[in-house]
C-alpha cells in the first residue's frame, strides 16, 4: 500500500512540473533515463547521452534533491564527463545519503535543464564506503586469563569479525568468527587458554554489508604466536611419618592401605591442591594416561565443587582427546559444559572432536 502512494506521488510530481515548464525551455537538450546505485563501496552513475557526441556533462551530488536550477552550483558538482566516460563511478568521502543530477555543456553553455526521474533524481541513494583494512594495534593480557585486542580505525555502525586459531592463518575458508562487535568499540575481550599459542585475524564489514577479508600480515593478521606462560603450581611438601608409624603402615594388609587411601581427612592437603598437584606432575608432562587414572581417583575419594569437577572434567577430557579416545574425550568436555567455568574452551574443543571424528 505504501509502495502505490509513493508511486502515485512521484507521477503527480512529475505532471505538475511537466506542465508548469516554459514552453520556451522545451527544446533545451538534456540527457535521459538518468540511474544511480549503490555496489561494493561505490556508486555507479548511467544515463542515456545526447546523439551529437560534442556535449560534455555535468555530474551533481547533493545530501538535498537537485529539483531547481539554482541547486546546480559549483558546490555540488563533482566532475564534467564526456560521452564516453559513461557509466562514471562516485565514490563520496562520507557515509550517507547522496541526489544526483546531471546536464548537458557545450563550448562553456550549461543547459540547466533538470526534469525528474530524467536527469535529476527525487530520492536518495545510500552509500558506504569500501571498508580497509583494519589494523590491530595492540594485544593487551587482562586478569583470569583475559586478553584485550584492539584495533584501528573504528568506523560508527561498522562491523569487525575476530577470528582465532592455534595454527598460522592463511585462509578464512574453515573459520568462523569468535567474536564480532560494532563501531565505536575499538577492542574484543576474549579468554583464551594458557600455554598454547594464539594466531589472530581481525575483518570488517561497512554499513551497507561490504566485507574487506583480505588479509594482511602484520597488519590484520598476526604471524608471531601470542602465549600466556602456564601458572607453574608450587611443589607440596608431604611430612615423613615418624618411624613407628611406618613400620605399622608396612605391616598392614595392602587392602587396608586402599581404604585408608580414599578417606580424606579435614586436616589433609585441600582438594584443589591435589588437582593442581595432579596436573603440574602429570598432565603437564604429558603423561595423559597416568593424569586420567589419578583425576578419576579424586572424583572418587575427594569431596568436589562445581568448579573442581569442571576443572576435573576439562583436563580429563584433553588426556583423552590426546590418547585419540575421542568419544570419551567429548563425554567429558559436554559434562564440562555444565559448569559455567571452562564453557567456551569446552565449545572450542568439542569443535575440534567433532572434525576429528567426521
Amino acid at each position: 500500500m505504501i509502495k502505490v502512494i509513493i508511486g502515485i506521488t512521484l507521477c503527480l510530481m512529475l505532471l505538475i512540473y511537466i506542465n508548469a515548464y516554459p514552453q520556451e525551455n522545451k527544446n533545451i537538450p538534456f540527457s535521459s533515463l538518468l540511474t544511480v546505485k549503490y555496489q561494493n563501496g561505490y556508486i555507479l552513475i548511467n544515463f542515456d547521452p545526447l546523439k551529437d557526441q560534442s556535449y560534455n556533462y555535468k555530474i551533481y551530488r547533493s545530501t538535498s534533491a537537485i529539483l531547481k536550477t539554482v541547486d546546480l552550483t559549483d558546490k555540488n558538482l563533482i566532475k564534467i564527463i564526456k560521452s564516453s566516460d559513461i557509466p562514471f563511478k562516485d565514490i563520496p568521502e562520507k557515509d550517507g545519503n547522496y541526489y544526483y543530477a546531471v546536464i548537458a555543456t557545450k563550448n562553456g553553455h550549461d543547459f540547466k535543464k533538470l526534469i525528474p526521474l530524467q536527469n535529476t533524481l527525487i530520492y536518495p541513494v545510500d552509500f558506504s564506503p569500501a571498508p580497509e583494512i583494519v589494523k590491530i594495534t595492540k594485544i593487551i593480557n587482562q586478569k583470569d586469563d583475559k586478553i584485550s585486542i584492539y584495533i584501528n580505525p573504528v568506523y560508527k555502525n561498522w562491523k569487525y569479525f575476530l577470528f582465532i586459531s592455534n595454527k598460522k592463518i592463511n585462509k578464512l575458508e574453515k573459520l568462523k568468527p569468535n567474536q564480532i562487535i560494532v563501531g565505536p568499540t575499538n577492542n574484543f575481550s576474549i579468554k583464551i587458554q594458557r600455554g598454547l599459542d594464539y594466531f589472530f585475524v581481525v575483518t570488517v564489514q561497512n554499513r551497507l554489508g561490504v566485507k574487506n577479508e583480505k588479509l594482511s600480515p602484520s597488519y590484520n593478521l598476526t604471524i608471531q604466536p601470542f602465549k600466556l606462560k602456564k601458572i607453574l603450581q608450587p611443589k607440596v611438601q608431604v611430612k615423613k611419618l615418624p618411624p613407628k608409624e611406618e613400620k605399622k603402615i608396612k605391616k598392614t594388609p595392602p587392602e587396608k592401605i586402599k581404604k585408608i587411601k580414599k578417606v580424606p581427612s579435614k586436616n589433609k592437603i585441600k582438594t584443589s591442591t591435589i588437582i593442581n598437584r595432579t596436573i603440574s606432575l602429570y598432565f603437564l608432562r604429558g603423561r595423559y594416561r597416568r593424569t586420567i587414572q589419578e583425576l578419576n581417583w579424586i572424583l572418587r575419594a575427594y569431596p568436589t565443587t562445581g568448579r573442581q569437577k569442571s576443572k576435573i572434567y576439562f583436563y580429563l577430557g584433553q588426556s583423552y582427546f590426546y590418547i585419540k579416545n575421542y568419544k570419551k574425550a567429548l563425554k567429558y568436555f559436554i559434562l564440562c559444559k555444565d559448569f559455567p567455568y571452562y564453557k567456551r574452551e569446552a565449545d572450542t574443543w568439542i569443535d575440534r572432536i567433532l572434525k576429528k571424528i567426521n
